[in-house]
């Protein structure tokens, strides 16, 4: 084994389920001239057995181990007495690395001369997925003054692991046997640090779980005594250093900064043990545990609020003001500052009442012109931006086969302009529409609670007219347990519009309605699924994906879902069979990619175009293509119904399995009416053996549709309407 150059240690206890992918990002690193110690802190778990197979491939991993558990303080101090490289990294082993993290680190140290190099981290929930961190991030060499005083680097700074030490600088700096075992740590070596190296990179992947030492599921007045004595040895410690008294400050502010966070975050207001924290934190507070000035705005406003016993209401809005305060006393903690924040919360609440008075009067006159308009109503919609689904079909239906009631399409004047609605239709939240959905005996909408109208001043959703009878038409066939959003003790629908029979069956049995308050009809839009012709097209439709929610348009170009459909369409193999069948691809972007089109631009040729979603519907592109490509979209209901081909293709079969999967009725692998595919290869031959096939649906696949729908024909809405009219 060559000479290290890095030793890295790690703590392991009960780690089992995350220390192999915490070991896959060590043994990978491309820093190869690393030690890798394991230090096994009386482990009741099969880690050992892990770590040993592990070393039976590498022979870098050592393994050191303590009889008894100790902490993770002493398991990393036994690592660093056995280390024998110029520079550690710490690593706790329910996380994971960046593959380069210990040759950035290293390179930045020794070319920078400096005695600590650090990167940021990325937080990942227990299954590896990561959610955005909110840390302000700096970048260069800094000095620990400098690092002290600067609010952006926290919490940075607080962990010992996103950071490679000298050796000589941390050798004989104990970490105490306590929980947030690393704040007198990072104090000592703070005080003997002449520069820091600062790089704008997450390279440490951080598993935040529930039910660890730091993070406790039920939080006692104990774990207030570990918070603040582990915080009182930082400063105790840091007065062996040189620090202006401004550092010093800045850290008590962000000390307490992260104690209302902890109580934000875990909800620690309505814990049961509640009463004995709120005790322990005003303890703590009055004997300067955390040395803030006695006249900081800061101090005062915390001793004021633990030191008396609101009601839990009173003191969770306590709180969450001084959370929003304490951003602001971090950068500044001034009185003239402070005094504004008040004020101004002071006149947004005195806003807020005049807003709440005018939203009742409003009300009180909408309720009152209702006595003038008819009362025959009938409402229909979607989204106020649509016309294209359930609701325009059951709209023209009523149109067409009964003019004698009034019924209307809510929606915005661009919609009707396009749907040519001919006077029947209502402009969202006007005051028609207001008035028009008080008086309505029937709401018939396909996006639960979409169009109901909202208050002028307080922005706020009218409530559904107790007179009224809410149909709930839906978007698309219900196949994941979504009771807690549809179900019959939080919603106040009426009719649950069901368009399968597994799905009547499930909604029955799972959501908590009654014989007369689920109807098997069929959706209202697949009327709309006969008498078609078919182009020589593959539609490729994939639904959306959440944690991409707000994503910028340069982070999303690096993102696997758009590099694994900007693939599909840029393939040289799909192309070629695309042509040699005569054939092509149209992708129809879910409406929330709108805005990252612009990187599909340069795509499109003879074989592959990109759907124009203010040109063409949705049903007219599955109508008129031979073969659907999708991964868990509710689309495959309606391309189903017309019992043609379609295959499920899933690139990221795990986040799939792990965020679109819900708990259901319905399973893929077993009712699903294709095959699913994980491959390009493998989605390439399926679409090899439909052409082989001459484009015709297996058998297998039909036999389940038929079973899965109960009606083929055009008379859905007739059933709507029949169901609802059996009711009123």
């Amino acid at each position: 084994m060559q000479t290290p150059k890095v030793s890295i240690i790690v703590p392991i206890y009960n780690v089992e389920k995350y220390l192999p992918a915490c070991l896959d990002s060590l043994v990978g690193q491309t820093l190869r001239e690393i030690e890798i110690i394991c230090v096994d802190d009386g482990s009741p778990d099969n880690s050992v057995e892990i770590v040993q197979r592990y070393m039976q491939q590498d022979n870098r991993i050592r393994l050191v181990r303590h009889e008894q558990n100790q902490g993770l303080g002493p398991a990393r101090n036994t690592g660093l007495k056995v280390a024998t490289a110029p520079y550690i990294m710490f690593v706790d082993s329910d996380d994971y690395v960046d593959t380069a993290m210990a040759q950035i680190l290293y390179d930045s140290i020794t070319q920078k001369a400096v005695d600590v190099a650090w990167c940021y981290a990325n937080s990942v929930d227990e299954d590896g997925v990561e959610y955005p961190n909110a840390d302000l991030r700096i970048e260069g060499v800094l000095t620990a003054e400098q690092v002290l005083k600067d609010y952006r680097l926290y919490p940075s700074i607080l962990p010992v692991w996103n950071k490679l030490y000298k050796r000589d600088l941390i050798r004989d700096i104990e970490q105490p046997a306590i929980v947030s075992e690393d704040q007198p740590f990072l104090a000592e070596w703070l005080c003997r640090c002449d520069k820091i190296s600062i790089i704008d990179k997450g390279l440490y992947f951080y598993r935040n779980r529930q039910g660890t030492l730091s993070k406790p599921k039920l939080h006692t007045a104990q774990n207030w005594d570990a918070f603040f004595y582990s915080h009182a040895l930082f400063f105790r410690n840091l007065e062996q250093g040189n620090f202006s008294e401004k550092a010093v400050q800045m850290q008590c502010r962000k000390r307490l900064f992260s104690m209302l966070w902890r109580i934000k975050m875990f909800r620690l207001i309505e814990q049961p043990t509640w009463s004995e924290q709120q005790a322990a934190i005003a303890k703590h507070l009055s004997e300067s545990d955390i040395p803030i000035k006695p006249s900081s705005p800061c101090n005062v406003f915390l001793k004021l609020c633990f030191a008396h016993r609101w009601s839990l209401s009173v003191m969770q809005k306590w709180v969450n003001k001084l959370y929003k305060y304490s951003r602001t006393w971090i950068v500044s903690d001034s009185w003239g500052i402070t005094l504004r924040l008040v004020t101004k919360d002071l006149l947004k609440k005195l806003i807020l009442i005049c807003r709440l008075v005018l939203d009742r009067i409003e009300l009180s006159v909408v309720k009152v012109a209702t006595c003038f308009v008819p009362k025959d109503i009938w409402l229909t919609g979607e989204r106020n931006d649509t016309a294209q689904e359930n609701g325009i079909y059951f709209f023209n239906y009523l149109q067409q086969f009964h003019p004698e009631i009034k019924a209307y399409y809510v929606c915005n004047q661009a919609i009707a302009d396009k749907a040519d609605l001919h006077g029947h239709w209502l402009k969202y939240n006007s005051l028609k529409h207001k008035i028009y959905f008080c008086a309505a005996g029937v709401y018939a909408s396909s996006q639960y609670n979409a169009n109901y109208p909202s208050t002028v001043f307080g922005k706020k959703h009218y409530p559904f007219p107790p007179k009224g009878f809410n149909v709930f038409l839906q978007h698309g066939i219900t196949y994941a347990d979504v009771s807690p959003f549809y179900g019959k003790k939080t919603s106040d629908i009426n009719l649950f519009i069901c368009g399968a029979t597994p799905e009547y069956e499930a909604v029955r049995k799972d959501f908590g309605y009654g014989i007369n308050e689920v109807g098997l009809t069929g959706f209202a839009r697949f009327d709309g699924l006969h008498g078609y012709e078919e182009k020589r097209q593959i539609l490729l439709m994939p639904t959306w994906r959440r944690q991409l929610a707000e994503c910028p348009l340069s982070d999303f170009a690096q993102n696997g879902y758009y590099k694994a459909i900007k693939g599909l369409l840029t393939d040289k193999a799909v192309a070629a069979f695309l042509r040699d069948n005569n054939m092509v691809l149209k992708f129809c972007p879910h409406y929330l990619m709108n805005a990252y089109l612009p990187l599909f631009a340069d795509v499109q040729n003879d074989v592959v175009i990109i759907a124009n979603p203010e040109t063409e519907s949705v049903q007219s592109m599955l109508k008129e293509s031979m073969v659907l490509i999708t991964d868990v979209s509710s689309v495959q209901f309606d391309f189903a119904y017309m019992k043609k081909p379609l295959i499920y293709y899933w690139w990221d079969y795990e986040q799939i399995i792990r965020e679109h999967l819900q708990k259901g009725y319905f399973d893929f692998e077993t009712m699903g009416f294709g095959p699913v595919v994980r491959e390009m290869h493998d989605l390439l031959n399926r679409l090899q053996e439909l052409a082989h096939n001459e484009w015709k649906n297996e058998k297998t696949y039909v036999d389940k549709i038929n079973r899965f729908f109960p009606y083929n024909d055009s008379d859905n809405c007739k059933r709507i309407y029949d169901e609802i009219l059996k009711r009123l």
